[in-house]
């Protein structure tokens, strides 16, 4: 693969996933994405896309829409999710109908930016689990990395919407005052 770098907290990136429990009537997907820049992005640029088992060929894409504000997550959730978490989007998309060996793609302006899974591969890498971002990941990539993902349990979701990231925004400083005290570094 050859192409430009990418600055760190630059571009939006997936940041959850999580591949649940599912019967005829429900299905327990999740996707979510993080905006870890300090603008809100519009995501009318931006898509979805699902490659199946080791198929090289897109299966589905899910435009997206809306306004993701900055440091923030947009959650995606599948329309027949019976968890009852609050997304920003609720879909019957096919992209939402991913299995452990499926892999999702996001997309801007139909360029693959972000990738979970090795497209072409049909190795089951993300069955029954959810899948967090590592809090150092800055941005997205093209190329799967098991090392930057938090392998949880079956629907371990309590994080959805909470995407922690080295990204959000210029750290306080804190001045602590006491009974001269001297702490030393």
């Amino acid at each position: 693969l050859t192409g430009t770098g990418i600055e760190p907290c630059s571009r939006l990136y997936l940041s959850e996933y999580a591949e649940g429990t599912s019967s005829t009537n429900y299905r327990n997907n999740y996707l979510e994405i993080y905006n870890p820049t300090s603008e809100g992005v519009n995501l009318s640029n931006f898509d979805l896309v699902i490659f199946r088992n080791e198929n090289t060929e897109l299966g589905a894409t899910l435009a997206l829409s809306g306004m993701l504000p900055a440091y923030s997550t947009f959650l995606i959730e599948d329309g027949t999710e019976n968890l009852n978490i609050a997304a920003d989007l609720s879909t019957n998309s096919a992209v939402m109908d991913f299995t452990g060996n499926d892999k999702i793609a996001l997309r801007q302006n139909q360029q693959v930016i972000d990738l979970i899974g090795q497209i072409g591969d049909s190795l089951v890498f993300a069955e029954n689990v959810t899948l967090r971002r590592k809090s150092f990941i800055s941005h997205p990539t093209i190329e799967f990395n098991t090392a930057e993902w938090d392998v949880h349990g079956l629907e371990e979701v309590g994080d959805l919407n909470n995407q922690q990231c080295a990204c959000q925004g210029p750290i306080p400083e804190i001045e602590l005052t006491g009974n001269q005290l001297n702490i030393p570094d």
